[in-house]
């Protein structure tokens, strides 16, 4: 049985000049998750926080482009008032779907790829927006741009709680929840020339375009919920979770084996918590490994 823990440079040189004992009293051991909590804001997590800060600002936008985009559509299609309802509330009704039932996606496949995958479907829904041709064909392609955007909202909501300190925890909330209505109140500036120069398609694939954009940035810079890798333990987890620490300028995860009795959540002596991994092997493991 594996368990994972993080050592300080100085508890390493300490292990190193004592063999492979086990861990020196007095030896600083803890988890990510606590080291981010009680440490101060570094760069690296105010950059995940801003990430996750304009992907709401993009929802807000998403959310609006509608109404927003509404007067040129009804004029064009000539609209009765209650198809103009119908179409005002697809998105809304799919965000309050995706919600409920697309949200629990992400703790089976983390919280990087459920953003990814919504940002992707979002993509493709607000550039098929756009190609719409029928007043019922933009209402399906609405509803169901709104199930990923409302999927979506669960997942940021984790991630920026979890990279935040404890000392910051409500300030960076506050920041991120100014995303959403951010993103729709700017969403006029850009839609109303955007409108007045191309018609009402153009918003859409405007849309389509920033949102390709955000999922390049997450792809690239955002990084998996720590208790996702922690709790569930997909393959290369370990790497990735110490890929995070890297980044965040702590100390790696190290491996401590124990005999195949102990409990399965035993902790480390002086360790916050452990990092549990029973199914992994030691040469799969880039930490410390030291014998308990």
């Amino acid at each position: 049985m594996w368990h994972f823990h993080l050592m300080d440079a100085g508890a390493r040189r300490q292990r190193r000049r004592n063999g492979s004992g086990g861990p020196r009293e007095g030896g600083h051991c803890m988890t990510l998750l606590d080291a981010i909590r009680s440490g101060p804001m570094r760069p690296a997590q105010i950059r995940i926080v801003l990430i996750c800060v304009l992907l709401a600002m993009i929802d807000g936008y998403e959310v609006v482009a509608v109404p927003f985009s509404m007067p040129a559509i009804a004029r064009i299609w000539a609209l009765p008032n209650a198809q103009v309802g119908y179409l005002l509330s697809a998105g809304i009704f799919g965000m309050a779907i995706g919600a409920i039932a697309i949200s629990p996606l992400a703790d089976r496949i983390g919280r990087r790829r459920h953003i990814l995958l919504c940002l992707s479907l979002i993509t493709l829904t607000m550039a098929a927006s756009g190609f719409a041709r029928s007043f019922w064909q933009l209402v399906a392609i609405r509803a169901v741009a709104g199930v990923f955007i409302g999927a979506m909202i669960s997942s940021l909501n984790i991630i920026v709680s979890e990279y935040a300190s404890d000392r910051r925890r409500g300030l960076v909330m506050g920041l991120y929840g100014v995303g959403l209505p951010l993103g729709s109140a700017l969403a006029g500036f850009a839609i109303a020339p955007l409108l007045e120069a191309y018609g009402w398609h153009a918003p859409f694939f405007f849309g389509a375009a920033l949102t390709g954009v955000m999922a390049l940035v997450v792809l690239t810079m955002l990084p998996e919920s720590i208790d996702f890798l922690v709790q569930r333990r997909p393959e290369g987890a370990l790497e990735a979770y110490n890929r995070i620490a890297e980044r965040m300028g702590h100390p790696t995860a190290a491996v401590c084996r124990h005999a195949p009795a102990t409990p399965k959540w035993r902790s480390v002596p002086g360790c916050a918590q452990s990092f549990p991994a029973t199914s992994w092997r030691a040469p799969s493991c880039s930490g410390w490994a030291m014998r308990c």
